[in-house]
C-alpha cells in the first residue's frame, strides 16, 4: 500500500472542527485524482481544489482500521486510468 503526505485544507479543518464540537465524525463521499506533484501543492492549506484532476467518483467503501482511522476504497475503471495518480483528494458532500 502506498503511503505519502497528507494535506488538510482550511475547509477540511473547518469541517473537522465543526464535527468535533458536536461529537460527529466527517465522512468523505467522493474523491478526485490528480497527476500534479505533491510538492507543488504541499502543505496545501489554502487549496480550494486539486489542479490537474483527471478523474473523480464516489468513494466505493471504507474499511475501519481503528477508532480514528479508516482505509478508503477508491475504484478507478481501467479504461479511465490513463494518467498516474499522484494526489488523491477526499471531499465531503458539500465539497
Amino acid at each position: 500500500m502506498a503511503e505519502g503526505k497528507t494535506c488538510v485544507t482550511l475547509n477540511g479543518l473547518k469541517a473537522l472542527t465543526e464535527a468535533s464540537s458536536v461529537g460527529r465524525r466527517v465522512k468523505p463521499v467522493y474523491f478526485k485524482v490528480s497527476d500534479a506533484d505533491i510538492g507543488d501543492i504541499y502543505p496545501g492549506i489554502d487549496l480550494k481544489d486539486l489542479p490537474s484532476v483527471w478523474y473523480q467518483a464516489n468513494i466505493s467503501g471504507y474499511i475501519p482500521v481503528n477508532d480514528s482511522t479508516a482505509q478508503f476504497i477508491l475504484d478507478i475503471p481501467e479504461e479511465k486510468a490513463t494518467h498516474y495518480g499522484k494526489v488523491f483528494g477526499l471531499y465531503l458532500e458539500d465539497g
